[in-house]
């Protein structure tokens, strides 16, 4: 279990990665949960707030930490943004030829971001999905990112696995395109807390990068189809406002 640190130019974020069996609430000992604007959370199988809020109560992982936020808290809100039904999603990928895949993103990703009508929105996406693209099929590319040497190859980025990919990428998505500008104060940095599995540390290079967001989105759901937009824009938030708790499911209108 560990705490990844790290900031973007609006936020500083403290990404927790834990074990499902046990408790995260030793990574975050040293975070002030009264400073804390947000807090987002592996939400499981659950697709509805209320459910999602029962299970903080009780939870191996989430338990301690739901009991401090009650405490240090005084208002907060608490979201579950990546889970919805992928469970086609995983053998359907595997049936994919890569090289076709990385082909055809290749030449999606040109068409959208060369198109005569394109706004500046299908320009920049365009761009990401050509830039998956061409990593997978193993065109070299010349590219300048922080923390390069750690990056191991940009196609384990996109695909670690497929659901993997898809659930950092939509969390990361909503994240920093959603969760930010709504929380968003001027003249501060937010500080959020990110709570999931070990194997998310995905999350904070996407973070940092949004164009692989697009691009292993684009993947899964603009050229594979799978997710409706209704998926993909749920949201369940659990509000702590003083002493009230309150919970909604709802759309973020991103997709």
């Amino acid at each position: 279990m560990t705490l990844q640190t790290f900031e973007t130019k609006d936020a500083k974020y403290y990404l927790g990665l834990g074990d499902h069996t046990k408790s995260s609430a030793p990574i975050f000992e040293e975070v002030d949960f009264s400073s804390l604007d947000f807090m987002v959370f592996e939400s499981g199988p659950f697709t509805s707030a209320e459910g999602f809020h029962k299970i903080l109560g009780y939870d191996r992982q989430y338990s301690q930490i739901y009991e401090r936020i009650l405490k240090e808290s005084k208002n907060i809100s608490l979201y579950g943004l990546d889970r919805a039904d992928l469970s086609n999603i995983e053998s359907a990928v595997e049936d994919v030829f890569e090289s076709g895949l990385a082909i055809s993103l290749a030449i999606v990703g040109l068409n959208k971001a060369t198109k005569k009508t394109a706004t500046r929105r299908d320009i920049l996406k365009g761009a990401g999905i050509l830039f998956g693209g061409l990593c997978l099929t193993g065109i070299p590319i010349a590219v300048n990112l922080p923390k390069a040497p750690e990056i191991n190859s940009i196609r384990t980025n996109l695909l670690p696995s497929p659901v993997l990919g898809l659930r950092d990428a939509l969390a990361a998505k909503k994240i920093a395109n959603y969760l930010i500008p709504k929380h968003k104060q001027e003249g501060r940095k937010l500080q959020v807390a990110i709570i999931y599995g070990a194997m998310h540390s995905g999350i904070e290079l996407r973070l940092q990068h949004p164009s692989l967001n697009d691009a292993t989105l684009a993947i899964y759901h603009d050229l594979l189809g799978y997710c409706s937009n209704e998926t993909l824009n749920r949201v369940l938030e659990i509000r702590k406002e003083e002493e009230k708790i309150s919970t909604s499911n709802y759309s973020c209108d991103l997709f």
